[in-house]
């Protein structure tokens, strides 16, 4: 089961995979699912679905979708339902949009996130690898929700250099 239960009340993380295991959602008591994959997966009608289009590719705004996204799982969490949030593999948009939204209505640090997300996908066989366009996001973020950077500044240089060799920054 590589599907992680990333907040307590119910909000996942996973990829294609995880999303076309209907038996498991079932299981799981999954009901809405946000889809942020690039295929599409015929889901029965009794799954409520948010269908968001985002490649996994530096330069990428993940942002521009996320007020959507957020309001999609605050109507899953008031409704006491669980969530999905998948992308392809389960790595890098659902990771960034599962991670936003914990810094959003949680107000949690995003290196603490990060880290507590990588672990919990590591138990999984699974990794976290947000793309760097969707870290710098997550940092502009973070610091207008928290006034501040959870970032050591050695990966912050890190992410910027990437975005850099690639012309984004």
């Amino acid at each position: 089961m590589p599907l992680s239960k990333f907040l307590p009340w119910g909000l996942y993380v996973g990829g294609r995979y995880d999303a076309e295991n209907f038996d498991n959602l079932i299981k799981e008591r999954i009901s809405y699912i946000v889809s942020a994959g690039t295929k599409d997966i015929t889901f029965p009608s009794h799954f409520e679905v948010l269908r968001i289009r985002i490649k996994d590719r530096i330069g990428e705004k993940f942002l521009d979708r996320f007020e959507e996204v957020k309001n999609f799982v605050d109507s899953a969490k008031e409704a006491n339902e669980q969530v999905l949030i998948h992308c392809d593999v389960g790595q890098s948009r659902s990771c960034a949009f599962a991670i936003a939204y914990s810094l959003v209505r949680e107000s949690t640090p995003l290196w603490a996130t990060l880290q507590e997300l990588k672990l919990m996908r590591r138990k999984v066989q699974r990794d976290v690898k947000v793309n760097s366009s969707f870290m710098k996001e997550l940092m502009d973020l973070e610091y207008k929700v928290l006034g501040a950077s959870s970032i050591p500044s050695d990966e912050i240089e890190k992410i910027l250099e990437r975005l850099k060799k690639r012309g984004f920054y």
